[in-house]
C-alpha cells in the first residue's frame, strides 16, 4: 500500500503524511516478524520435507499416484515434482542471506 499523495507545504498536511508513512511501516515489519517467527519455526520440518523429496519414500509414494493408487480427493502437493523443488528452492533463497549473515558476525567475533 503505496502513499499516492505527497506532504503538503504546511507542516501539520507533512506531519501527518510522514506519520502515515510511519505507520504503515510499522505495521508491516510487525507483520513481517510474525510471518518470519513462523517460517523459521517450521524449518525443522522444511528439512524434514526435504529430506522425505530426496529420500527413497517420495519416489515411492510418487509412483503410486501415478499408478492411481490414492484416493481422488487426496491432496498431493508434495507429489508435484516442480511444486516441491521451487519450494525448496524459495526456501533456500530466503536462508541464504541469514546463513552469511551469520557467517559473517562469526568471523568478526
Amino acid at each position: 500500500m503505496s502513499l499516492k499523495r505527497k506532504p503538503g507545504d504546511s507542516p501539520v498536511e507533512r506531519i501527518q503524511y510522514y506519520e502515515s508513512i510511519y505507520q504503515q511501516v510499522q505495521d508491516a515489519l510487525a507483520e513481517l516478524g510474525k510471518a518470519f517467527n513462523t517460517w523459521a519455526d517450521l524449518q525443522p520440518e522444511m528439512a524434514e520435507l526435504e529430506n522425505y523429496y530426496t529420500g527413497p519414500l517420495w519416489k515411492q509414494d510418487f509412483e503410486a499416484d501415478e499408478a492411481g493408487q490414492f484416493p481422488q480427493d487426496l491432496k498431493r502437493g508434495v507429489l508435484s515434482e516442480d511444486g516441491i523443488y521451487n519450494l525448496i528452492a524459495e526456501n533456500e533463497r530466503w536462508l541464504r542471506p541469514l546463513r552469511e549473515e551469520t557467517a559473517g558476525r562469526e568471523k568478526e567475533e
